[in-house]
């Protein structure tokens, strides 16, 4: 690898983080479900990309744990404190009941 190929993506790479930093900032900035919202979606993308280096094979896994992790962390943040350790208990337990033993 050249040290001029090593760079080459670096454009690119700065942009996103550019836009990445915007939408946090002004999801920040509006605050209140906007906010939750983007917390929500991230955790969710989060689970999808666990899940697609933990089981490259199963697409509709990694889809269905993304939404469960999506709708939880939204929902914890509406429901009162003592359901909120069954709710973000469901998807550990989905996933660790996908853990295969090697």
């Amino acid at each position: 690898m050249s040290a001029a190929s090593k760079w080459n993506d670096l454009l690119p790479r700065l942009l996103s983080a550019l836009v990445m930093v915007a939408v946090g900032v002004a999801a920040i900035w509006i605050g209140g479900t906007v906010f939750i919202a983007l917390i929500a979606v991230l955790a969710g993308l989060m689970v999808w990309e666990l899940m697609r280096m933990l089981h490259p094979e199963n697409g509709s896994a990694r889809i269905w744990m993304a939404l469960l992790a999506t709708a939880v962390v939204a929902a914890v943040l509406f429901l009162p404190p003592p359901a909120r350790l069954p709710v973000v208990l469901a998807p550990v337990l989905v996933g660790l009941s996908s853990v295969r033993a090697h």
